[in-house]
């Protein structure tokens, strides 16, 4: 990840603004960018003059693709590692790797979701009243036109129903499954800490400093499920941030993925991607402390981890979740 090269080279990187914003400390010097991100490699004829202000962040990066934006001196991040900014100090740059062509799409390809349709299928998902088009576009942040083409998508293979209140899911258990079988990792920076202290005081540390340094928060992974539908242990805290964090101002380190106790996912957070809180409630049967992650992307998260007893932990949150969710689906029609 572009994130951890630029750190190895002694780099200071901030992503603020919903990872909007790209700031580098060097020395005394400091720079910022727009960051723009892109879900797919462009084609090179595709890459047009960008401002001195704006950063690429590309899932990879091509041979010709890379020789068009050296061309332009159009600053990018990858996915895979590879820098090349131009800073008020100099070019910041690192090559890992250039891949000779633009990967191949697999086969499955034609018949994956695409991200517009994940989101909306998660939204549907997440809260059980019936929704406007209006309101789904504004909950998942895609065009109203767009909305259209996916639910049309979505009910034509049996996840999605008009009715007269507006838009629901038929089948969620159904349509859950077909999200969690499409559904991949968010595009999101992972930044690992360590800290010694129990882990309810250091969901305490980073909710404290999230709030000094105004970043909205998501709790994920095992954490959550534990305050949700408790069955397993809960592993490293997971955390969904619309920014990175300084909690070396806290009582953490800098760690590895093997060493951490926190996973610190810096990604872009809508108001609206959350469970529905009448769902939490008729779950936790408690006030839950912390705002979490969607149910189904808690799941995703956990799947994603694994574990000798991550399918006991899926199965036992998701049968909890679904019947709360059938529970208060008939409140929420009227």
């Amino acid at each position: 990840m572009w994130l951890d090269a630029l750190k190895d080279q002694g780099v200071d990187v901030r992503l603020t603004d919903a990872a909007g914003t790209l700031t580098l400390r060097h020395g005394d010097a400091i720079a910022s960018w727009r960051l723009r991100h892109l879900w797919r490699a462009p084609r090179p004829s595709e890459i047009r003059p960008a401002g001195d202000d704006q950063v690429l962040w590309l899932p990879d990066l091509s041979r010709p693709l890379r020789d068009r934006l050296v061309e332009m001196d159009i600053s990018w991040v990858t996915d895979t590692g590879d820098v090349r900014v131009r800073a008020p100090w100099g070019l910041v740059a690192i090559d890992t790797h250039v891949s000779t062509n633009v990967p191949a799409r697999p086969a499955t390809e034609a018949v994956r979701r695409s991200r517009g349709a994940l989101a909306t299928l998660q939204y549907l998902l997440e809260d059980p009243a019936p929704a406007s088009q209006h309101r789904i576009a504004s909950a998942v942040g895609i065009s109203q036109p767009r909305v259209s083409q996916v639910l049309k998508q979505l009910r034509r293979d049996g996840l999605a129903e008009r009715t007269g209140g507006g838009w629901q899911v038929p089948e969620p258990e159904r349509a859950f499954r077909a999200w969690l079988a499409a559904a991949a990792t968010p595009a999101t920076v992972t930044i690992s800490w360590y800290s010694l202290s129990p882990a309810p005081q250091q969901l305490t540390e980073i909710w404290d400093q999230a709030r000094v340094e105004g970043a909205e928060l998501r709790l994920c992974g095992d954490w959550a499920a534990d305050l949700l539908a408790p069955w397993r242990r809960p592993g490293p805290i997971v955390v969904h941030a619309d920014q990175t964090l300084d909690l070396e101002r806290r009582s953490f380190v800098p760690a590895t993925p093997d060493t951490r106790t926190v996973a610190l996912h810096v990604c872009p957070i809508r108001r609206d991607w959350r469970p529905a809180p009448d769902v939490v409630t008729a779950m936790a049967e408690q006030a839950v402390p912390r705002m979490t992650a969607p149910i189904t992307e808690i799941v995703r998260e956990i799947v994603a981890t694994g574990g000798s007893d991550a399918d006991q932990a899926v199965a036992e949150l998701t049968s909890a979740w679904l019947r709360a969710r059938a529970a208060v689906a008939p409140s929420r029609a009227h």
